[in-house]
């Protein structure tokens, strides 16, 4: 007989192998995620305080080792920006709507209007999904969906969008080495159509079939240049090229063959094609040599043309009114002297102009259409982007977007639970914004309406509460919070005017305290908050142009400045008296200063043309070169942190070898592994010139910077 201690001894046996199991089947489950609560996290609130590897919603607010954030690794745009500058098009949609499709920095949107003066904008596709928008050219077919064609000029190939019930899908379409040569139509049906001309000829595809097909069209063409697409309303496929030898081409598809014709004798530059109702087809063509455009139709049932002389022109493109009239819209001079004309041909091409804008420098150029009503609406970029309307009866510019100009120094902080804040300035409007993540979508608010772009300095405190410093339009030193709830703000000293660099730090009571550069003073100027009151510190010390500040753990103030001798120099009154110390020559840009736990100072600075890395422990600075980065300017703005071992990280604005513009690449280093190793991070045009960075308490960098005159923030793992 079994004794007692033996089924106790069997019963804690089969316990633990029990145990055993469901912990190795929860690992299975709970594998990758760091939290250890031995729960697989598919529950959509877990009891965890950390992000955790599920895809649903819960209670934590920070990223772990496993998580899957959209803005990992992915510029993200937040504000700002061109639109229009990379090219748009314009559709009448069959309900009456204006559809428009544009590039806005470095992304495609499309914007719809009822009446032309308000429109609603949408984001399609952008450098988050590795794609860089151009030169868009869009169509609506019959149920209102769009489609758009457009350049990616990060791969070079051309890309197809369109919007479904199950929201924007893409295609990229590898064939094709995109330029600016291709058009898009739609059928009956709402398949696509594009044609599109490069140095191996010209091609054709389309998705009639369920899936993308491309056939060559004339591989006879190289250098094939102008080509425009359409579909009549039988189905039948029309485009018009030019060939390499510069004459009109124009074939037809007949089944499973092509039937191309050549289309007058002369050789020609640019051309644009259009059916009407009644499915005939109208050309026009700017000739080669002759100054002088000549109009094609078939209106008989054979060509016919017609000479337009006076013009030397490019960027065509023709359309018909709602009265069956067509129009032509080119840039360049003609008889009428503007730059840009709107005019119309009737069949005899005794031209009638419409419209203009003289001096137009722009490409690409206006693209047109008309409403229900048979007004005219023009969309085109010029520092801002705008639609030239005769809503009102007469020819006005009506402003679609407003240009938002972010490109100038910025501040990103931290809360408690590492969501990021920026605070930024916009040149274009003269405002200080401050954006903050909420619930994944970038919240925007604007803080001042009349600044300057000297700062700002950001600061989240411990409450979570935040502080800022910047400048107003007047270039006075300004101070504001939210703590109570709302914001307030203070002006911290009416002498010091002219602003040109101001930072912010908490004391260990959490107190601020300002300290900026002015043109109309002597020099560094500090004012710091006690009992309610403003404190004004002149520690005596000459000019300044950037500055940075901190506080020790003995509440002691420690400076970096940059004089304007560009000398960087040290200040601090941690003896109980200022003492100042020039620590390296040739200083110029932003600079940083940040205090560790051990109490060691860091700093970051910019050379003539090195990053540098400055670190003061007990027995004194020590200065390392962090990056040798050519054609740095006086204005770059570096961003500077530390992470939770006291190591440095860097984000700098890093200029093509032997290319003195702006065209460079946003760069990540840090000395966390031994050596610097600098990463590009986005290298889209000329991303990074403003930039700062924070690390968060599971070790993943939070970075916001400009490009293309927008904002922009990523995340990166940096542990």
């Amino acid at each position: 007989m079994e004794s007692g201690l033996g089924k106790f001894v069997v019963l804690v046996s089969v316990f633990f192998l029990i145990v055993s199991i469901s912990i190795l089947c929860n690992c299975e489950n709970d594998k990758g995620d760091d939290d250890n609560d031995n729960d697989d996290d598919s529950d959509a609130t877990d009891d965890d305080t950390e992000a955790d590897d599920d895809t649903q919603t819960d209670d934590d607010t920070q990223t772990d080792d496993d998580d899957s954030s959209p803005f990992l690794d992915r510029p993200t745009y937040i504000d700002g920006g061109e639109v229009g500058r990379y090219g748009s098009s314009v559709v009448l949609g069959p309900d009456g709507r204006l559809f428009v499709a544009a590039t806005r920095s470095r992304e495609l949107v499309l914007m719809d209007s009822n009446d032309g003066l308000l429109w609603n904008t949408e984001r399609i596709i952008g450098v988050s999904e590795d794609v860089y928008p151009q030169y868009p050219r869009l169509a609506i077919d019959e149920a209102g969906n769009p489609h758009i064609a457009f350049h990616d000029d990060y791969h070079r190939q051309l890309v197809y969008a369109t919007k479904t019930k199950a929201g924007w899908q893409h295609h990229t379409l590898p064939w094709i080495a995109a330029n600016i040569s291709f058009s898009i139509a739609v059928d009956a049906q709402g398949f696509a159509h594009i044609s599109s001309a490069d140095a191996n000829g010209v091609f054709y595809s389309t998705n009639r079939s369920g899936e993308w097909r491309w056939e060559s069209l004339d591989q006879t063409a190289y250098r094939a240049q102008d080509n425009a697409i359409a579909v009549d309303d039988t189905g039948e496929v029309r485009i018009l090229y030019i060939d390499s030898e510069y004459h009109l081409q124009f074939a037809r598809q007949q089944g499973d063959t092509w039937q191309v014709e050549q289309i007058g004798v002369d050789t020609y530059l640019d051309a644009s094609f259009t059916l009407d109702h009644a499915n005939h087809n109208h050309i026009v063509a700017n000739t080669e040599y002759y100054n002088r455009m000549d109009y094609f139709h078939d209106l008989s049932g054979t060509w016919t043309s017609a000479e337009i002389p006076g013009c030397d022109c490019m960027d065509m493109q023709i359309f018909f009114d709602r009265e069956g009239n067509l129009l032509c819209s080119i840039v360049g001079d003609t008889m009428f002297e503007p730059f840009w004309s709107l005019f119309a041909i009737p069949e005899n091409g005794e031209i009638e102009l419409v419209t203009g804008i003289g001096q137009y420098f722009s490409y690409p150029g206006p693209a047109c259409a008309a409403d229900l009503t048979n007004h005219f609406h023009c969309v085109f970029w010029e520092e801002d982007f705008y639609n030239l309307s005769n809503l009102t009866g007469d020819w006005q510019q009506h402003n679609i977007v407003p240009e938002n100009d972010i490109n100038y120094g910025l501040a990103l902080a931290l809360d408690a639970a590492g969501r990021p804040y920026i605070a930024y300035f916009d040149h274009q409007s003269w405002e200080l914004r401050l954006a903050h993540l909420t619930d994944g979508q970038w919240q925007k608010e604007t803080i001042a309406k009349a600044a300057v772009s000297r700062g700002p300095a950001l600061i989240v405190d411990a409450a979570d509460a935040l502080h800022l410093a910047y400048a107003d339009y007047n270039g006075m030193p300004i101070y504001a919070t939210n703590e109570s709830g709302s914001w307030a703000t203070t002006t911290l000293d009416s002498e010091g005017t002219g602003v040109i660099d101001i930072t912010l730090a908490l004391d260990n009571q959490g107190e601020p305290a300002v300290a900026f550069c002015a043109n109309d003073l002597d020099g560094l100027r500090i004012t710091q908050k006690n009992n309610e009151t403003w404190q004004v510190i002149n520690p005596e010390v000459g000019n300044c142009r950037y500055v940075s500040m901190t506080f020790d753990a003995a509440n002691k103030l420690h400076i970096l400045y940059i004089m304007t001798a560009d000398v960087l120099l040290y200040l601090t009154d941690a003896s109980g008296s200022w003492e100042n110390q020039s620590l390296f020559p040739g200083g110029q840009g932003k600079v940083h200063l940040a205090v560790d736990d051990e109490n060691n100072l860091h700093g970051a600075g910019i050379g003539e043309s090195e990053i540098i890395y400055l670190n003061k422990t007990a027995d004194g600075w020590d200065i390392e070169e962090v990056a040798a980065v050519s054609h740095l300017w006086s204005f770059s703005w570096l961003g500077f942190t530390l992470n939770a071992e006291a190591k440095a990280l860097f984000t700098y604005y890093n200029p093509l070898e032997k290319v003195k513009s702006y065209t460079g690449h946003l760069t990540l280093t840090t000395n966390q592994y031994g050596a610097w190793t600098p990463l590009t991070l986005d290298d889209y045009s000329d991303s990074g010139l403003y930039s700062s960075i924070a690390v968060d308490n599971n070790g993943y960098c939070h970075i916001a910077y400009t490009a293309e005159k927008a904002l922009w923030y990523m995340m990166k793992d940096c542990r």
